[in-house]
């Protein structure tokens, strides 16, 4: 009975680990998704065409940040190349874009681009 107790104990404080290391990168997600939408609104073209750059945004960040998101271990946090997943993010983006027939669109994506990671970098 002892025994049972213990691996129940253990496998809730795995449980919980795992939860609250999903927790900081779901976390992490929310704010790197916030940024990509207020960089956008800086488009001159925003407004016109805020539902293009919506749709392009909520069907490309899952993806692109989960390219740049590295989970940590037990003695590790989770790390994140912001640089990585800028550069992604836009870069799908403007050839969804381009792919939609908005070539205006995906230029300006990729201009955004050229000063969203040149501004990350130390």
């Amino acid at each position: 009975m002892g025994r049972i107790i213990g691996i129940v104990v253990v496998v809730a404080v795995a449980i919980g680990v795992i939860w609250m290391k999903l927790g900081r990168k779901d976390d992490q997600s929310k704010i790197m998704h916030e940024n990509v939408l207020t960089a956008l609104q800086s488009l001159p073209d925003y407004k016109t065409h805020e539902g293009l750059y919506l749709q392009l945004v909520e069907e490309h960040h899952k993806d692109s940040f989960d390219h740049h998101y590295t989970m940590g271990g037990r003695r590790s946090s989770g790390r994140f190349d912001v640089e990585g997943y800028l550069t992604e993010m836009f870069s799908t983006m403007a050839k969804d874009a381009e792919r939609q027939g908005y070539k205006t669109q995906a230029k300006e994506i990729l201009e955004l681009r050229s000063q969203m990671v040149t501004t990350t970098r130390p």
